[in-house]
């Protein structure tokens, strides 16, 4: 199985904010780890299996705006990969 893949955050925090129960200080980097956002059992039943059918063929292409950014294969936003749809 491949490592975890982290990405960085599109900019750096500006502000004192809450993310979930944790504070994050001005300026800090925020990285997002895609292995867990694509396991976690709080957005996707049965996370660890593969299910074709999670993403139909005739639905949405999955990207992160058809998937709140729930589904990140390629990164998100301005700096994801130049190759994604």
């Amino acid at each position: 199985m491949n490592e975890p893949t982290t990405y960085p955050c599109c900019q750096q925090s500006q502000y004192l904010n809450v993310l979930g129960l944790r504070q994050v200080a001005a300026g800090s980097d925020l990285f997002i780890s895609v292995w867990n956002l694509h396991r976690s059992p709080a957005i996707w039943e049965r996370p660890n299996e593969f299910l074709p059918d999670r993403f139909p063929v005739d639905g949405p292409t999955p990207t992160e705006v058809t998937h709140n950014f729930a589904y990140l294969p390629f990164g998100g936003g301005r700096r994801k990969c130049i190759g994604a749809c």
